[in-house]
């Protein structure tokens, strides 16, 4: 499961850059530290791609590389979540 969050972060000069926030979980809803996350940001002048790792909360902050100044829109999606080791890979209860 993955929730994203999206924003700008200033880059100095009145420019911004994209931002998407994944906060990555398992099937009970715990947190997943150490998974990669990959994604595609598109729209006015954000076409690029990026990943980040999630931290001890589950949540990977990725960026665009590119700037712009002015009012925006943007759009990003996950692609791709790979983790090594899944804490609750199946959750029953009796």
């Amino acid at each position: 499961m993955a929730s994203i969050t999206l924003g700008k972060e200033n880059a100095g000069q009145a420019a911004k850059r994209a931002k998407a926030e994944v906060t990555v979980s398992d099937n009970c809803e715990a947190s997943i530290a150490g998974a990669t996350v990959y994604g595609d940001f598109s729209g006015d002048y954000y076409n690029e791609s990026g990943s980040a790792v999630t931290d001890e909360n589950g949540i990977a902050v990725i960026s665009t590389v590119n700037t712009t100044k002015g009012k925006t829109s943007f759009q990003f999606c996950v692609i791709a979540i790979n983790s090594a080791v899944l804490p609750n890979p199946d959750c029953k209860s009796l």
